[in-house]
């Protein structure tokens, strides 16, 4: 069980003051915290002194009387928690409020009173608690009778996490008996993650909704819910979560650009994050007509009128100046050009505007029934939005030239992430465009295969001197482009030296422009420049001296005159060469997995196979030197990690398997949200004084490096490494 070093007391008074009454015990585990419950098996925490383990009774009811005044109920950290099922949950919330007033002088009678209550009788229950954030990820077992009684003990939720509850059916499980037509809890919700909740279709958001009738949720995830989810989502979106700052659908096959455009127009004013990746239904286009020929009017009425400041996109937050504008002018007109040049752009428009006139009337009648209409005329879709992941949208083959040009000018230059994964027909004018509007704000940009002409300025990245994460794989036009400019390329090297991930797969890239790119770039931990058949091995392991904290390398299919083993001898910090972890890898994977369980109290996987017991154990027997040697290094290896402050990267590095779970924590300070989080040592250290709040326990890396200045991973020389 861990203790914290600093309550190590030697006077005897206090002593005899922890050990006299209940309530002391009651502070200690107070001071340790909450997470000490999930030490013990989820039958001792039922049973108490009942089980098997003899728990005692004064400690059991210490743990409770802890839950009860707690504000975060985590459920996910630990395996062994993750197969409670309805009854158990119960079970378990039911103790928390029967114990919770076991110091009350007239506890008797209020245990009896609370166990003879029936919470789904009486319209507000009168054993509340003081829960704000409760996670259930991952609790396959879970129907949902278990969260009904959840929602219906915490009034004060704030942050619900259900993800990856495959048999949760709110439909037939949450609702039931008419109970939900009274009930006016969980009105402070504000963020519930339904992802990967198969059964989650249009008529359990619909459960769901109803019974959360509030309008404060911020953050709705519903990506990889139930495939027969359409258009008529957006109804509950828009009339319950009028407020959301970010929606997630990705995977949604049924959705199309109608309930896309209901719910961006409807949420015009708060959306922050879209994610539509994988919806085939969404014609982005037909969305996108009516706004593309209203910016090219208005480029055509104020071009006569001299206007050129004018043309700069609405609450534009960069710089203007008379180069600017012709540049980026140039660069809209030719990207909104090769939309006109379709055949069916005039049909297609025509559509469009019956489409925005319909969501008009649908704003009018769902949200104003008084008859009331909107003054502003000049309506922008996508007027916040900081993220934006259109992966994969659309049919196949769809032309979407002028499409990301367009959202870019309607955004004003607010986008910080962008992705356009395998969007063939992407051209390179909206890329300027995109470049241009969002400039330095710009972070993180996926273009993979999403350009089908080279742009014409090759000086582009001098406009993303903030970029951190760069993935141009399969883009061979923009690259054969720039390698033609050796001046530009050496100045874009230059302005990229902020980054820290740099993909480069599959592009006929030569050795000279990728030792441009790499002679600047100090703080790279991420390269990949797999199926690149004109770059050598020489060429990155010359680069050693320059990236001398890379983390994860990819160079499978290139020129090989250096060996894997002399790659690991240049970067003696990598932790994964070729998507495979080193023996460096695999010893920080291991100490980051004990870590977390020590942290949480999970259990070591035990060895399934008998044959491997006996194989153990006769190793064990005849090379028992080396073992306690490796066991102390190991030890030493991790009080090291712990005691240094250092960031969880330097130990998972990029990958998301699941060895990687962690405590995830969220800055909105810095705005590492929407997916994003940080570890649990960076919210302590480079996030002191920031606005955070615990997201939840899952696996992933931790983007304090790509978001923020982290301290913990740039703090010391070299990472710690354990000593063979």
């Amino acid at each position: 069980m861990p203790t914290q070093n600093g309550n190590n007391n030697t006077d005897s008074d206090s002593n005899d003051t922890i050990s006299s009454a209940p309530l002391d015990l009651h502070t200690i585990i107070s001071t340790v915290g909450t997470i000490i419950f999930s030490f013990f098996p989820l039958g001792s925490l039922l049973n108490g002194h009942d089980s098997p383990f003899l728990v005692s009774t004064i400690f059991h009811d210490s743990i409770y009387q802890s839950l009860g005044q707690t504000e975060s109920l985590f459920l996910s950290q630990c395996s062994h928690l993750r197969k409670i099922n309805d009854e158990q949950l119960i079970r378990f919330v039911r103790n928390i409020v029967e114990i919770s007033d076991a110091h009350h002088p007239e506890y008797t009678r209020l245990v009896e009173r609370r166990r003879n209550h029936v919470c789904s009788l009486s319209r507000g229950c009168p054993c509340p608690l003081k829960v704000k954030h409760l996670d259930l990820s991952k609790c396959r077992f879970l129907r949902g009778e278990g969260v009904h009684y959840c929602l219906k003990h915490m009034p004060n939720v704030e942050r619900i996490s259900l993800s990856s509850l495959q048999r949760f059916d709110p439909e037939n499980h949450l609702v039931g008996g008419g109970l939900w037509d009274h009930l006016d809890f969980t009105e402070k919700l504000e963020y519930l993650d339904v992802s990967e909740c198969t059964k989650v279709g249009h008529d359990a958001l619909n459960s769901i909704t109803d019974v959360i009738r509030g309008h404060k949720i911020l953050h709705l995830d519903l990506s990889g819910c139930s495939t027969q989810m359409d258009d008529s989502i957006s109804g509950p979106i828009v009339g319950y979560c009028r407020n959301v700052e970010c929606l997630s659908v990705a995977g949604s096959k049924k959705i199309t650009s109608v309930g896309v455009g209901i719910i961006a127009y409807l949420c015009r004013n708060t959306l922050r994050c879209l994610n539509l990746s994988g919806c085939e239904r969404v014609n982005l286009p037909l969305l996108m007509a009516h706004h593309s020929y209203k910016i090219m009017s208005m480029i055509r009425a104020r071009l006569q009128n001299n206007n050129h400041q004018a043309i700069a996109p609405p609450n534009f937050v960069g710089d203007l100046d008379r180069g600017f504008v012709r540049s980026y002018l140039s660069s809209l007109c030719r990207a909104l050009q090769a939309m006109y040049q379709e055949q069916s752009f005039l049909e297609m428009r025509h559509v469009s505007d019956g489409l925005m006139q319909d969501i008009k009337k649908f704003d009018e009648r769902w949200t104003n029934p008084n008859g009331w209409t909107d003054t502003d005329s000049d309506v922008r879709l996508f007027g916040k939005l900081e993220k934006l992941d259109i992966s994969l949208i659309g049919s196949r083959g769809m032309n979407l030239s002028g499409c990301v040009a367009t959202i870019a000018w309607l955004n004003g230059g607010r986008l910080k992430e962008i992705s356009l994964r395998g969007l063939e027909s992407v051209g390179g004018a909206d890329i300027e465009v995109l470049i241009k509007t969002c400039g330095q704000r710009l972070k993180t940009i996926d273009v993979v295969s999403a350009i089908s002409s080279p742009p014409k300025e090759p000086n582009l990245f001098l406009s993303m001197s903030n970029i951190t994460e760069l993935n141009l794989s399969c883009c061979h036009r923009w690259i054969s482009s720039m390698e033609g400019y050796t001046g530009v390329l050496n100045l874009s090297a230059t302005s990229l030296s902020r980054l820290r991930i740099l993909r480069l797969d599959y592009l006929d890239i030569k050795d000279a422009t990728l030792f441009c790119l790499l002679k600047d770039n100090k703080h790279l931990l991420r390269l990949s420049v797999t199926g690149c058949p004109n770059v050598s091995s020489s060429v990155v392991g010359d680069s050693s001296e320059i990236c001398t904290r890379l983390l994860d390398l990819d160079v499978r299919g290139i020129d090989m005159n250096m060996t894997l083993s002399d790659l690991r001898e240049a970067f003696p910090s990598l932790l994964r060469l070729n998507n495979r972890c080193t023996p460096l890898g695999k010893k920080m994977m291991e100490q980051h997995v004990r870590m977390e369980r020590w942290r949480v109290g999970g259990r070591e996987k035990s060895v399934r196979s008998a044959k491997r017991k006996r194989d153990k154990k006769s190793t064990a027997s005849n090379d028992t030197a080396p073992d306690a040697t490796n066991n102390t290094t190991t030890q030493a290896a991790t009080a090291a990690c712990t005691t240094n402050n250092i960031c969880s990267l330097s130990r998972t590095g990029f990958c998301n398997s699941k060895d990687t779970e962690q405590q995830m924590y969220r800055c909105k300070t810095c705005s590492i949200q929407f997916g994003r989080f940080v570890c649990i040592t960076c919210a302590k250290e480079c996030h002191d004084g920031h606005d955070i709040c615990r997201v939840g326990y899952g696996p992933g890396y931790c983007d304090c490096c790509l978001l923020s200045d982290c301290k913990c991973l740039e703090s010391e020389d070299d990472i710690a490494i354990p000593e063979e």
